[in-house]
């Protein structure tokens, strides 16, 4: 576990801390003082409490809030040796927090007087995860204090509390056996054996309570503070003020009062009593201050209603007290963009570990108005930049609009914090939009290849219900393609619960979770010390309508500093779903199994690195983890040293763990390992560099490839003795086995000692590129080569780019053809050619879906061309589809989502708004694919139809095969036998458009094309054939005459003869059998587009 993981549940627990507290004290919100605007209270009452009694609270403002049950005996000597120990049992809630924390302590004597202390021990109560919870009894004790508290605070030291019941037990064990602790009165003698507790020893103790209240009966300790302020503007050394401490309007006797300068609030000096002269010299010093700040303080013994004012009058009666302020600041900060963040910097001569306060205005708002958002840093002179940092998507600070920043400074006055007025305005600096702006005009054509915008102006898909949802503000973690035509996000709340939804091209998809959009993962937690979900990495498996979500459970005991690798606690937790139900199965993997699978992987080793968990995506029916086998832990740096193994997971009663493939050590100089190729920007995850095949099915398919690279993290250099184990090509079967190829890249024999840098230069050149998902079994890659020639400025860069393809036996890749790239003005410079997600085909006939981009940047805001295109594997000709231009400014919290959909088309999904989608879709280029053998096309029916569409019948054999069938593009319904598909023809298109099938392996192959001629029917010809005249002399003598065999439109034609004695037809010939007169009509019924037409001709053969 990392420190961070300590650090956050401690930040958890404290921002919840007020919640179950209040329910019980009986405290009611009691009338608001008449000087209210100037008087900042600050009080506390301890009063008694009965364990497993209910207690009602009716609302204040509080800080912290207690409940201690004390236990005491003086017969520790017959307990000597013994384990103590106890549990606390907490319910209810009050509106606000939802944290308890629970502790205890023990204080050892060595008399019966408890006079003679010995040590003091702190324990926690059982079933948590703090330790220790067991002391033993020291062979010297004569006499014990066991201390037992809950403890609740509000979340950052401040919080309204409304309305609740709660109740606080504990019980005390030794070695097991729950005791009795006996009630005696204040005057009772202590008994001798056993434990006791009086009255006072079990209470409720509420701290920094900032309104008027009523303290129950049973109150013993209560103390109030009142603060005032007066300016010393109107002061002079003649001046006096007199302070007046009342409750319900009625004067408090004898309290204390303090008169201070507002700059050390809670100092302590001569300058006290009701009332202040300037004359006198302990007085007149404050003169010099800006204000002066008046304390007043009463402590009780009983409770009662508190209606508190604290009224300073100068000597003709006059109110004088006003609101308390700080020292307005008078430094401007600078503003400015960090990426998608506001950055604020450091005020200048601040102190070390000291906060400052800010808040972010608009531009044309006065210092007045109320902040946007305000926020506070620490400085240490130890951090390189002590700026703070604004999350630009925390939902209350708007994009687009000029901005300002301005310091605050604060004050602690008791409980309360006093803030002074804004000091100067900032630079005024805008947040550019977290979204894309397209810059090109998109044709929304019929015709293959062509882009449509299909969430035209006004109707973006809202997602912001997941971006919010009772969560923090903030965009998701890591989004993750569902496999198919959407993504899944995670999203966490300051409580430590985490949600999972699915976004896709219709926004949030409410049916995810069943009834509702999102699955719960992880709830808030409810205690401190729960056990603690560490960032749940999703991805799907088997058929892509499953997901799961990997987590490490981090149950490591607390401590005040960071734990040692043998004390880490995690359990690995795998939740699994299925897209449209609510219902989550749970597998949980103990820590001792996961130590065990790391010690068996990599000698010493553990599951302690809980943050570097990946979830990997795949066809196979067991989820695939990337798991992190920590083998040293780095204190000074909070990092491991971890080997990392990819592993399937047994779910369910008979959970188990799986070794699939080893990255790295994680000894010595091999301490990282991971997916993917280097880059430059560093080290890729599985997201984007496994070609996972999502129909593999037999146990001998492939269902993901990778390549496998392991390096010094440290020194950026190979491992001196991995040599070519350190960069390697994996390839694993849906049965779970793994073949790597050692050295996978084509004349590179040896990485020893290569640097990364080299690495990246040497290798990836001849390393191919693996689409990031496909289908099929042949699995092909994309070599870029790009090549420099000339001298600075002038040099020039030629990319070329090649396919290739695996040699299944060997693991090697082809040294490949050459790519002949079609010409597309709109791309400037060299275009990149990637896969598309989202299962287009790859095999060794027909073609294969790309990416084709281009990009440049101005001023912190990215320029890109993209656009479909498709590579014929056979000609490796590429055609490139319409080509999209957009900006993208360089900020987080913007999504984008390629896939392909089941007509074979690239969809793109982008954040085009504020938590808004844009929908871009490429319509599908005729495969030009053979047709699979068995399949046959005979005929059509139409080869024309109306815009309004009509059915379409395709005969021929092998059709019972088809899955799907687009015309132009766009899916269209259909009926299927053996012998004959019936199409639904789509609507509303134009032209020529090809009907195309997708046949198992995803083979995808024109069948027929159908042209769409308009609203109405088109007209056709038939060619005129003239009368024809002869003369009959016999058998010898037979006269043929030849007609047209299609129409104008193309349509086949058809004869008929009116007397088949005299006259017969073969194919488009008719023959005069014998003397007399034939009518001859050629016809053409037409078609869904096309109307019919037929003509007539005579022939008229004479006897001779």
């Amino acid at each position: 576990m990392r420190i961070a993981s300590f650090s956050n549940k401690f930040i958890a627990t404290v921002a919840a801390v007020l919640a179950m507290l209040l329910a019980g004290t009986g405290v009611t919100s009691a009338q608001a003082a008449s000087n209210a605007g100037s008087v900042l209270k600050s009080s506390t009452f301890s009063s008694t409490y009965t364990l497993g009694s209910t207690y009602t609270v009716q609302g204040m403002t509080i800080r912290s809030f207690d409940v201690t049950h004390q236990a005491s005996t003086i017969d520790a000597t017959s307990l000597r040796g013994k384990a103590i120990t106890f549990t606390a049992a907490v319910t209810g809630a009050v509106s606000g927090t939802s944290y308890a924390n629970t502790y205890g302590s023990i204080s050892w004597y060595s008399d019966a007087n408890m006079n003679s202390y010995i040590s003091q021990t702190s324990f926690y109560p059982q079933g948590g995860f703090q330790t220790p919870t067991s002391l033993t009894v020291p062979e010297t004790a004569v006499s014990a204090q066991v201390q037992m508290t809950t403890n609740l605070m509000a979340s950052n030291n401040t919080n309204q509390l409304t309305s609740g019941s709660f109740t606080f037990n504990y019980t005390l064990k030794v070695d097991g056996i729950s005791q009795t602790v006996a009630s005696i009165a204040s005057g009772d003698s202590n008994p001798t054996t056993g434990f006791y507790s009086r009255a006072t020893n079990t209470y409720i103790r509420v701290s920094g309570i900032t309104t008027d209240y009523t303290s129950p009966a049973g109150t013993f300790d209560e103390s109030a503070y009142l603060y005032a302020c007066v300016d010393t503007a109107s002061l002079s050394g003649s001046s006096v003020l007199t302070a007046n401490l009342t409750n319900g309007g009625s004067p408090v006797t004898s309290p204390n009062y303090f008169w201070n300068d507002i700059a050390t609030p809670n100092g302590w000096g001569n300058t006290y009593g009701e009332t202040a002269d300037f004359s006198d010299p302990d007085f007149s010093g404050l003169l010099t201050a800006r204000q002066i700040l008046v304390r007043a303080s009463k402590d009780f013994s009983t409770g009662g209603t508190r209606q508190w004012d604290l009224s300073i009058k100068d000597a003709n009666n006059v109110e004088v007290s006003t609101p308390c302020s700080a020292t307005a600041p008078t430094q401007t900060p600078t503003l400015s963009l960090n990426g998608s963040n506001l950055s604020v910097s450091a005020p200048t001569g601040l102190t070390n570990f000291s906060t400052w306060y800010y808040a972010i205005y608009r531009a044309t708002d006065s210092a007045s108005a109320t902040p946007l958002y305000s926020g506070n840093n620490y400085y240490n002179t130890m951090n390189m930049n002590n700026n703070a940092n604004v999350y630009a998507n925390n939902g209350v600070i708007p994009v687009g609009t000029p901005l300002v920043a301005r310091y605050i400074n604060k004050l602690t006055v008791g409980y309360a914090s006093v803030s002074s007025e804004p000091g100067p305005a900032s630079n005024p600096i805008s947040l550019p939009a977290a979204a894309i702006t397209l810059t090109s005009t998109i044709s929304n054509g019929d015709d293959p290849g062509q882009a449509k915008l299909l969430t035209p102006t006004g109707q973006l898909v809202d997602y912001s219900s997941a971006m919010a949802s009772g969560m923090e503000m903030g965009p998701p973690v890591s989004p993750v393609s569902d496999g198919k035509e959407g993504f899944y996000v995670t999203k966490s709340s300051n409580m430590g619960g985490w949600k999972l939804f699915r976004l896709n091209k219709t926004g949030v998809d409410a049916t995810f979770g069943g009834a509702g959009a999102d699955v719960s993962l992880y709830a808030d937690h409810a205690e401190m010390d729960e056990t603690y979900p560490i960032n749940p990495s999703v991805a799907w498996y088997g058929t892509r309508d499953k997901w799961f979500a990997a987590t490490a459970i981090d149950a490591t005991p607390m401590s005040n500093g960071p734990p040692a690798l043998t004390e880490v606690v995690n359990s690995l937790e795998i939740k699994t779903g299925t897209q449209g139900s609510g219902t989550v199965a749970t597998t949980t993997l103990t820590s001792t199994q996961m130590n065990a699978f790391c010690a068996a992987q990599s000698s010493g080793s553990r599951f302690a690195d809980g943050y570097a968990i990946e979830s990997v995506s795949s066809p196979m029916a067991k989820p695939l983890v990337k798991i992190p086998c920590s083998v040293s832990y780095n204190a000074m740096t909070y990092t491991y040293s971890n080997a990392y193994i990819l592993a399937s997971i047994t779910t369910g009663a008979n959970s188990a763990i799986t070794a699939i493939h080893q990255f790295n050590t994680g000894v010595g100089n091999n301490t990282f390992g991971g997916f993917g190729r280097y880059s430059g920007s560093g080290f890729s995850t599985a997201s984007g560099t496994v070609s996972v095949y999502p129909n593999a099915s037999a146990a001998t398919d492939t269902a993901l490839a990778f390549y496998s690279l392991s390096y010094d993290y440290n020194s950026t250099a190979m491992p001196p003795s991995a040599s070519v184990a350190g960069f390697k090509f994996v390839r694993v079967k849906m049965n779970g086995t793994a073949t790597v190829t050692d050295t996978p890249v084509a004349g590179v024999t040896s990485l020893t000692g290569m640097s990364l840098s080299s690495l990246s230069s040497s290798v990836t050149s001849k390393l191919p590129t693996l689409p990031a998902m496909s289908t099929g079994s042949g699995l092909l890659g994309l070599l870029r080569n790009s090549v420099s020639t000339g001298t600075a400025p002038n040099i020039v860069v030629t990319t070329t780019w090649k396919l290739v393809s695996l040699d299944s036996a060997t693991g090697v890749f082809s040294a490949g053809d050459d790519i002949t790239i079609d010409t597309d003005a709109t791309f400037v410079g060299t275009s990149s050619l990637s896969f598309v997600g989202g299962g287009q085909l790859v095999g060794t006939t027909g073609q294969v879906l790309l990416q084709r981009l281009s990009s440049s940047v101005v001023s912190s805001t990215m320029t890109y061309v993209r656009a479909q295109a498709v590579l014929d594997l056979t000609s490796k000709q590429l055609d490139t589809g319409e080509a999209v231009t957009y900006t993208q400014p360089l900020v987080s919290g913007i999504f984008s989502l390629f896939y392909v959909d089941e007509q074979g088309r690239m969809n793109w999904l982008s954040t085009m708004d504020t938590n808004k989608f844009g929908w871009v879709r490429w319509n599908s280029t005729a495969s030009n694919s053979s047709l699979p053998a068995g399949v046959t096309v005979t005929g059509q029916d139409s080869l024309f139809t109306v815009a309004a569409g009509g059915k379409l019948t395709i005969t021929g054999t092998g059709l019972g095969t088809i899955s799907a069938v687009t015309v132009g593009g766009n899916r269209a319904t259909f009926t299927k036998t053996a012998t004959k598909l019936v199409v639904t023809l789509p609507k509303n298109l134009s032209g020529d458009k090809p009907v195309s099938a997708t046949f198992p392996g995803a083979v995808i192959a024109d069948l027929a094309n159908i042209n769409y001629v308009g609203a109405a029917k088109q007209a056709q010809t038939i060619a005129t054939t003239a009368n024809v005249s002869g003369t009959w002399t016999g058998a010898t003598s037979k006269v043929t005459t030849s007609f047209p065999a299609t129409t104008s439109v193309g349509l086949p034609t058809s004869l008929k003869v009116d007397k088949a004695a005299v006259c017969s037809v073969s194919g488009q010939t008719v023959t005069m059998n014998a003397a007399g007169t034939c009518v001859v009509t050629v016809s053409s019924a037409g078609d869904l587009g096309t109307s019919a037409r037929s003509q007539n001709t005579s022939i008229v053969v004479a006897k001779g």
